[in-house]
């Protein structure tokens, strides 16, 4: 019986994407989203065949214009990769068997070129300019306010108010706050809450983390958890973090926002100078 004919569906500068290639792909996109547990609804299905042509047609323009640019790669850099993907244990081939075959080889050096590719235009896209982040800063300023913020230790019982006021008596008195929190506290995670924001903790805890002063050892209370005294060590106010502290962070963000930018031009130019035809269903 002869078999069945792959009919080409698209022509991307020449080169064929089948039938079968887009039924793998969307098959690949659809197992891929299962196993991260998403159920995808019927109209999310159909829509996976337009994102796996336009995956087909993104490695095949991509392969061609790296190839084009001169990204190279060497026979190390592919064993390289190849060791990442599937590293051989104590001179055993393992997981790697079939690896390396020529076909899986071939297609490894290619999603070098491609990286390469990318990596390039990246290297294109320009850095912010001097002033560029004070002036984002100024112009969006109230949008970083901070929450309010505190680093407490506490004591927690959840038998009963008697022995956390017991335990505040011996603090009260001269002895570490942690030593006697790690001794007698039912906390299991230690008595140094760190840092943690308005909100963070329930509202009871709230109400006594962000108002007693500082260093002071706070009067026994209840919460749903159980019985607590808590010492704040440190509090930051709601607000807004000064320039000097986030210029670095706005910076990086505005030098990946230009990389994005750049990256997308160039996918938008190299799809402009391309002929695609559709040829088949």
């Amino acid at each position: 019986m002869e078999a069945m004919s792959d009919p080409v569906v698209f022509l991307v500068d020449g080169v064929p994407i089948t039938a079968s290639e887009i039924r793998k792909e969307t098959a690949a996109l659809r197992a891929e989203a299962e196993s991260e547990g998403v159920e995808l609804p019927l109209e999310a299905r159909m829509e996976l065949r337009q994102t796996a042509i336009e995956n087909l047609m993104d490695r095949i323009l991509l392969l061609r214009e790296a190839v084009k640019s001169g990204m190279t790669v060497t026979d190390e850099e592919v064993q390289q990769a190849l060791a990442e993907l599937a590293p051989r244990v104590d001179g055993v081939e393992g997981c790697r068997a079939g690896m390396d075959s020529q076909e899986n080889l071939e297609d490894i050096a290619n999603r070098l070129r491609v990286d390469k590719l990318r990596n390039f235009w990246l290297s294109k896209a320009k850095r912010p300019k001097k002033g560029e982040a004070k002036a984002w800063y100024l112009k969006n300023r109230e949008t970083m306010q901070f929450p309010a913020a505190a680093h407490a230790m506490h004591i927690l019982k959840q038998s009963g108010p008697e022995e956390v006021e017991a335990l505040r008596a011996r603090i009260l008195a001269g002895e570490d706050f942690a030593a006697v929190a790690s001794e007698g506290s039912d906390c299991r995670d230690g008595c140094d809450l760190g840092w943690f924001t308005e909100g963070t903790m329930v509202d009871e805890f709230d109400a006594v983390a962000f108002k007693i002063p500082l260093g002071e050892v706070s009067e026994v209370f209840e919460t749903p958890f159980g019985f607590h005294c808590v010492k704040v060590l440190d509090r930051r106010e709601r607000g807004v973090p000064p320039f000097e502290d986030v210029e670095k962070e706005i910076e990086d963000n505005l030098w990946r926002a230009s990389q994005e930018e750049h990256l997308h031009r160039c996918f938008n130019q190299m799809f402009e100078r391309a002929t695609i035809e559709e040829v088949g269903r």
